[in-house]
């Protein structure tokens, strides 16, 4: 709904003001205190009980507003006098609307929508991405997507920087210490085999007998029977056959000897020097190890971390070129708007930075979708002798496109532009009143 019709009564400094705007824009100049804000903000004045609006001198007063889209679907009237003050809010088909369900009807940023500009950036950031047409994504959930994943690569630089593990030692293979025991003693046990041998066959040498588990064969025996020989030769035959015995066996034991000999000189004791150097160099070596060991594990640890910061980083990345890539495939109210550093710009210069004309022009442009979220689709613009005309063609030109009616107000020096309406002073006894030129 627009305004159709206005009726003003001597409210404030106007005195009379009747206009059939129809729904579209009204501009309103004159000179200051002439009553053109009044007029201009006669839909506000309505919706919000004023302590001091009726004309000084006179007796009573009215606001009669009518909305509608083409034909009237509410009438809306305030009528005061020096005491009273009632606001009555009617639909075309005599239902009741409650004072508080018509002030609903209306955006907040629809009077005025310049003040904008005195937001702070972020504030000003966010009506831009309430304006805008974002498609199904919400910038917000990505934003927190956002900070979710940097806290998740600040915590993963974090614990890779604390994981760093230093500079590498020394290398060293660690000594097992029972296995090398076990071969000395191995060894050890050998090699007393080796000397309990050599001990046989010495005393084999001194003896002249094998020790163990052989005949016997005594050169006294051999002395002792051939002398029996020479006294006995009766005998001679039994003991030539007792030393061709004796011969044999001693034959037999030179030549086990030999042989024994020959297997005792290939048997090789077992040097235990450098076994028994890595035992005694083993808690050292071992110490190394363990030390580079521990190392390693370490470092394969911060490997991961380091990995896992680099997912962090890129899964920032991703999400923050995806933001990038929405806002600029985002469809602005205007074109040349867009958000660098979160604080709009429009046509590449920051807000702050921009003329007051076309920081009312981009501020309009922030309000509209607000405004047409509501029923009734109306804009108040107080003081636009700022903007420049052309700026001011393409705000009316903007919002009228969109259905949105501008009223707006300037300050006239004797001039006037095409299609405006200029209150005038008016001079009525001793009161200067505003009146409809």
């Amino acid at each position: 709904m627009r305004i159709l019709h206005f009726d003003i009564l001597n409210t404030k400094a106007v005195k009379s003001f009747i206009l059939d705007p129809n729904g579209e824009h009204v501009q309103i100049a004159g000179k200051a205190g002439t009553g053109k804000t009044t007029a201009a903000s006669c839909l506000w004045e309505l919706m919000n009980r004023s302590k001091d609006c009726l004309t000084h001198g006179e007796r009573k007063g009215h606001i009669i507003i009518h909305l509608g889209e083409g034909e009237v679907e509410l009438i809306a009237r305030r009528d005061f006098t020096a005491k009273t003050n009632t606001i009555t809010v009617e639909r075309a088909d005599g239902g009741k609307v409650s004072s508080a369900d018509f002030k609903s009807m209306l955006s907040v940023l629809a009077e005025n929508p310049h003040k904008i500009a005195e937001m702070k950036p972020l504030q000003r950031t966010q009506t831009l991405l309430a304006a805008a047409d974002l498609g199904e994504t919400s910038l917000e959930e990505m934003d927190t997507q956002i900070a979710e994943a940097e806290k998740v690569r600040l915590n993963a630089g974090r614990r890779a920087e604390d994981s760093i593990p230093g500079p590498e030692p020394d290398k060293a293979v660690a000594v097992d210490v029972s296995a090398i025991s076990a071969k000395i003693s191995a060894a050890r046990d050998h090699n007393e085999e080796v000397a309990n041998d050599q001990r046989n066959v010495d005393e084999i040498i001194r003896t002249g007998k094998l020790v163990v588990g052989y005949i016997s064969a005594d050169k006294e025996d051999v002395a002792n029977l051939t002398e029996e020989v020479a006294n006995l030769e009766d005998k001679l035959d039994v003991a030539r056959v007792q030393l061709a015995n004796h011969e044999r066996e001693r034959t037999e034991a030179t030549t086990l000897y030999k042989d024994r000999k020959k297997a005792h000189d290939l048997m090789v004791v077992k040097d235990t020097t450098e076994l028994q150097a890595q035992l005694d160099s083993a808690t050292e070596v071992n110490a190394v190890a363990t030390k580079h060991d521990s190392w390693k594990d370490r470092n394969e640890q911060h490997t991961k971390l380091e990995d896992a910061r680099a997912c962090a980083d890129e899964a920032v990345k991703d999400l923050r070129d995806g933001r990038a890539e929405l806002l600029e495939n985002a469809k602005w109210p205007i074109p040349g708007l867009s958000i660098e550093d979160g604080d709009i710009t429009f046509e590449g210069a920051l807000f702050d930075n921009l003329g007051q004309s076309d920081q009312m022009y981009v501020c309009a442009a922030l309000a509209m979708k607000d405004i047409l979220a509501h029923p009734l689709h109306c804009c108040r613009l107080d003081g636009v002798e700022s903007m420049g005309s052309e700026r001011l063609v393409d705000l009316q030109k903007l919002f009228g496109d969109n259905g949105v009616q501008v009223i707006s107000t300037r300050v006239s020096r004797n001039d006037e532009e095409p299609g405006e309406i200029v209150i005038s002073e008016m001079e009525s006894g001793d009161n200067t009143e505003g009146a409809l030129k």
